[in-house]
């Protein structure tokens, strides 16, 4: 089995264990964010809000995730950095976070980071659940495919008239 694992190669199955990574020092000088605000949700994305702490700080946001560690050789639950676009406007950091699953609960906190790469406490862990998926309107596909139907069997019995020779005229 070992040989099947690794023909795949290290790069595939490094993504999936988890390495050792030494554990952030956080500095109770660095302000956390007070406050987050749901802007949106959707199937895929959604959008939170949150006042600045200062123009000289920075965020990022780490989102709670599965990871396998080689070490304990169990699934364990981690924090991760999440790919997110910052936007500030109207006083406000608007962050979105997308390639989200529907109808899927998201984990996340935010960090802040001062200029000298010091790291804040992480704020509360946010619980947001996604839309779901679609729904699909299944009485109005139903109606459609029956009126479809029903104008091709008037089309038909008017066709077979009119290949028959005789004037269209109800019998």
């Amino acid at each position: 089995e070992s040989d099947n694992l690794a023909s795949l190669g290290a790069d595939f199955w490094s993504s999936f264990i988890a390495k050792p990574k030494r554990k952030k020092e956080y500095a109770t000088t660095v302000p956390t964010v007070p406050r987050i605000y749901l802007e949106e949700t959707g199937r895929h994305a959604l959008a939170v809000s949150w006042e600045p702490v200062g123009r000289e700080y920075h965020y990022f946001v780490e989102k709670r995730g599965m990871r396998y560690d080689a070490e304990s050789q169990q699934i364990g639950a981690v924090w991760a950095p999440h790919k997110i676009r910052f936007e500030e406007k109207d006083g406000r950091v608007y962050a979105r976070m997308g390639g989200l699953s529907p109808d899927s609960r998201q984990i996340f906190r935010i960090v802040t980071v001062n200029p000298l790469g010091e790291y804040s406490v992480p704020t509360s862990p946010v619980v947001i659940w996604t839309q779901p998926a679609a729904v699909v309107p299944w009485r109005k596909v139903l109606m459609g495919v029956v009126f479809l139907l029903l104008g091709l069997l008037l089309w038909l019995k008017w066709h077979r008239r009119r290949v028959d020779g005789r004037a269209y005229a109800p019998a």
